[in-house]
């Protein structure tokens, strides 16, 4: 009986067929996912070399319509493009440029707004959720103490 459909000597030798079968083509399926998400232009910024602050700045800073990048492009613009840049870059990093975001510390502070402000600096919760406010407090607390008192990826 070789070789015959049901004989113990066919099924030994096939039974492994499908399951590898369907690990390749699960692989397969994974690699076109990230091909596909990975060749498409992101439209988040992100912390990039600093030889590409200065495309970075021309995108962004350029690019109206957004008050939040606006804004920090306002107050930041006496510090120079680089800075702006990074400013943009530091806030996305902690805040996504998010005016709701709020963080709890370890320490029993908290941090909120665009800036992530710690409850240190002495602004109420409606103050540091106001963008204007908040980046304001930000480049005063930048002027006195530079990037040291952000964590986020974009900040150092």
């Amino acid at each position: 009986m070789k070789n015959k459909l049901g004989s113990n000597q066919y099924k030994e030798r096939t039974k492994y067929r499908f399951g590898v079968s369907v690990v390749i083509l699960g692989l397969l399926c994974l690699l076109v996912a990230f091909w596909g998400y990975y060749s498409k232009p992101q439209t988040m910024i992100s912390p990039l070399p600093r030889s590409f602050m200065p495309v970075i700045v021309k995108t962004v800073v350029a690019s109206p319509g957004d008050p939040i990048v606006d804004e920090i492009s306002r107050v930041f613009k006496n510090e120079g493009t680089k800075t702006v840049a990074k400013a943009i870059m530091c806030f996305y990093s902690e805040s996504k440029l998010n005016t709701l975001a709020y963080n709890f510390n370890s320490n029993g502070t908290a941090d909120a707004g665009i800036a992530q402000i710690n409850d240190v600096w002495g602004m109420s919760i409606e103050d540091r959720q106001d963008y204007r406010k908040n980046i304001r407090k930000a480049y005063e607390i930048y002027k006195k103490h530079g990037w040291t008192p952000w964590y986020g990826s974009g900040c150092h």
